[in-house]
């Protein structure tokens, strides 16, 4: 059934958990582009313009495995991109999206189980 619901729904927005010392929340929205592809948009509550790697693993927040759509980076509160992959497989349950604190950090700050 989240199939069905997902393909009807043309955005979602979940909270982005923050993580560590460091952690700042923020949200991330899927947007419907076409039937294989959606945007994600990631906010976080910062007021700086640090570039901030993100990344869609597969897994759960603190159980990462894979990149399976890639990275990209945000800079400062606000980045997206287009990943090809369905609203419906992204919020199938098997994937999480993380944001680390800068680009030479292993750290992650942000997280958030991608899932309806």
């Amino acid at each position: 059934m989240l199939s069905a619901v997902a393909i009807l729904l043309s955005a979602f927005t979940l909270h982005l958990a923050p993580h560590g010392a460091h952690g700042v929340p923020g949200a991330v929205t899927l947007s419907r582009v076409s039937a294989s592809t959606t945007r994600v948009a990631v906010t976080l509550r910062v007021h700086d313009t640090r570039a901030r790697p993100v990344h869609i693993h597969g897994g759960s927040c603190g159980t990462f495995f894979g990149l399976p759509f890639g990275m990209w980076t945000m800079h400062g509160a606000r980045g997206s991109s287009v990943v090809r992959a369905s609203m419906a497989e992204l919020l199938s349950g098997r994937y999480a999206i993380d944001v680390h604190a800068s680009p030479t950090s292993a750290a992650w700050i942000a997280c958030a189980n991608l899932r309806r």
